[in-house]
C-alpha cells in the first residue's frame, strides 16, 4: 500500500454511510461531459495594451460607470481550462452571439494567473472582436477582480459585423 492509500484509507476510517431516509432520493444530474472546440489559428500578438482600454465612442462617464462596476453583466463567460487556440475562438462566438442577443455588458472570466490573463484583453482589440468591443475594464472584486473583465459591447447593427 503507498503512502497515498495509506493517507486516504485513514482519513476515511471513520466515514459511515448515511442513514437510509438521509440518502438522495434522486441522483444528482450528471456532470456535462466538456465540449470539444476545434481550435482556430491563434492570432498573431498584437501590441502590448493595458487591461483598461477605452475606445473612440463611448463618454468619460460610461467608462467610469463600467470601471465601478455600475454595469451589470448580462452575461457571463468563464474560460478556466480553455487552451489559448480554444479560448480565442470561444470568446469570439461569445461576444458575437451577446452583441446579437443585445446584450451590452458581458463578464469575461482569464482566472488571475496564466496566459489567458494577459492574453484577453489583447484579444478584444483584434479581429473579429475589435469592431463589437466599445471597451473593457478589470472587474470589481465581487464580479473575479483582476481575473475578470467586463466588455462593453457595441450595439448590434446587423449581418455586418
Amino acid at each position: 500500500m503507498s503512502d497515498d492509500d495509506e493517507l486516504l484509507a485513514r482519513a476515511f476510517r471513520d466515514v459511515r454511510p448515511l442513514h437510509p431516509e438521509r440518502r438522495l432520493r434522486h441522483a444528482p444530474p450528471p456532470i456535462p461531459r466538456p465540449v470539444r472546440y476545434e481550435p482556430a489559428a491563434a492570432p498573431s500578438p498584437p501590441p502590448p495594451q493595458t487591461p483598461a482600454m477605452p475606445m473612440s465612442g463611448i463618454d468619460a462617464r460610461t467608462q467610469r460607470k463600467l470601471r465601478r462596476g455600475q454595469m451589470r453583466p448580462e452575461a457571463r463567460l468563464d474560460l478556466h481550462g480553455c487552451t489559448q487556440a480554444q479560448a480565442f475562438d470561444v470568446l469570439a462566438r461569445f461576444l458575437a452571439g451577446a452583441q446579437a442577443r443585445g446584450q451590452r455588458t458581458v463578464l469575461v472570466v482569464t482566472g488571475k494567473s496564466g496566459v489567458l490573463r494577459h492574453e484577453v484583453p489583447r484579444w478584444l482589440h483584434v479581429a473579429p472582436n475589435a469592431p463589437r468591443v466599445l471597451s473593457s475594464h478589470a472587474a470589481r472584486p465581487g464580479d473575479g477582480g483582476e481575473g475578470a473583465l467586463y466588455v462593453l459591447l457595441r450595439k448590434f447593427k446587423g449581418a455586418g459585423l
